[in-house]
């Protein structure tokens, strides 16, 4: 152990005298003799640089990686410069954040440095932050910068001072991107808090009309049925809006469970006319879904939306945003086809007006700008007169 020692030592000696030849003789005979891993981590370094040797990148690598159990973070930082870069190995762009991420732990300013600029590129091209796992994120990247940049990294404080304005921007943005996403997330749980409630309360309406949830026999369904058309007319809306419901699906009515669309609409119409929400939602559904209705006497799903909307409906008002969003980009799609056919259009019109046909072969020659004299096809060389 005392001779293996020694030879570090006096390897070391030697490369601090700058006499690279015998201490890259001596790193060798160490890590020959006892396999140390800081020799190897030497040999590494002396082998990329061409100290003591010729340069060699692929037995620096492999000095570099066999020298990790000794976690040396300026063999760490190598090891991912090499592997972003592609030299002595092939070129990993993973593998180079998880080594400039292990030696940026380790307090390398110039590991940090890297390991954020691979961060911020990627940003800057409009890639996916994550591609590389955890560690490729704006914040972490933006850490990394300032650390590498308080320790005296040159490069680090001059990209903080040229990015400042950016950076700040960049930090608004995402801070308004995570309230918009905690907004929109609040206002999901909301409606489907309100669609659990109106699902509550529609359960309820029904059993308060008496109406068991599978009927077991004909004269059931009948009395429920009849019950239902008698509170529907005296004006209980939520009675009349399920009696329509129940035609249309095919729900109780009849022994087959056989549908009545026509007639199931027109009840819940009598309910939606005066005003009752869900019987408005359920044609908005209906009238967009069911081809046997979509445009009937004018009307489409969107027209009953919008006046559920109209008394604040949350769902019906989303429905209505999503539709006019729809029919704006519709609306610049035909304008952009409009105005290519015109461009088109236009585009042939100046070719004829500036343009002659052969009386022979038909091809087209362009105008010499004067009329009168004669012209010669260049397909077919027939003389032309001009009129």
């Amino acid at each position: 152990m005392a001779l293996f020692k020694n030879d570090v030592e006096k390897a070391g000696g030697y490369y601090e005298k700058k006499d690279y030849a015998k201490a890259f003789e001596l790193y060798k005979k160490a890590v020959k003799k006892t396999n140390n891993v800081y020799a190897k981590y030497s040999l590494g370094y002396m082998y990329y640089h061409g100290q003591g040797t010729n340069p060699d990148y692929e037995c620096a690598f492999h000095y570099f990686i066999n020298s990790m159990s000794g976690n040396y973070a300026d063999a760490l930082y190598y090891l991912g410069m090499m592997t972003k870069e592609g030299k002595g190995c092939g070129k990993d762009l993973s593998s180079a954040v998880n080594f400039f991420k292990m030696a940026a732990d380790k307090g390398d300013k110039e590991a940090q440095y890297e390991l954020a600029l691979m961060v911020f590129e990627r940003i800057e091209a409009g890639l996916n932050e994550k591609t590389y796992g955890n560690n490729d994120t704006f914040n972490n990247g933006l850490e990394c910068m300032k650390k590498a940049a308080a320790q005296g990294h040159e490069g680090a404080k001059k990209w903080l001072c040229d990015n400042e304005e950016a950076i700040q921007e960049e930090i608004e943005w995402r801070e308004e991107e995570a309230q918009d996403k905690k907004a929109q997330a609040e206002k999901e749980a909301r409606e489907k808090s309100r669609r659990e409630q109106t699902e509550k309360e529609r359960r309820g309406k029904e059993s308060s009309v008496n109406i068991k949830s599978t009927p077991s026999t004909w004269d059931e369904i009948q009395a429920a049925l009849s019950e239902l058309y008698k509170r529907g007319k005296s004006g209980d809306l939520a009675a009349l809006f399920e009696y329509g419901e129940m035609f249309y699906s095919g729900r109780y009515y009849g022994k087959s469970g056989d549908r009545y669309p026509e007639q199931g609409v027109e009840h819940i119409k009598e309910a939606a006319q005066k005003g009752y929400v869900p019987a408005l939602l359920s044609l908005g559904r209906i009238y967009e879904k069911d081809d046997a209705f979509s445009g009937k006497g004018g009307m489409f799903g969107i027209d009953w939306m919008k006046r559920a909307a109209a008394q604040g409906n949350e769902e019906a008002i989303e429905f209505v945003r999503a539709w006019e969003a729809k029919m704006k980009i519709v609306g610049e799609n035909e304008k952009r086809k409009k105005e290519e056919r015109e461009r088109q259009a236009q585009a042939s019109r100046s070719y004829s007006s500036s343009s002659y046909k052969c009386g022979k072969c038909g091809a087209y020659i362009p105008s010499p700008g004067y009329y009168g004299g004669t012209f010669k096809c260049s397909k077919c060389s027939t003389e032309n007169k001009f009129n």
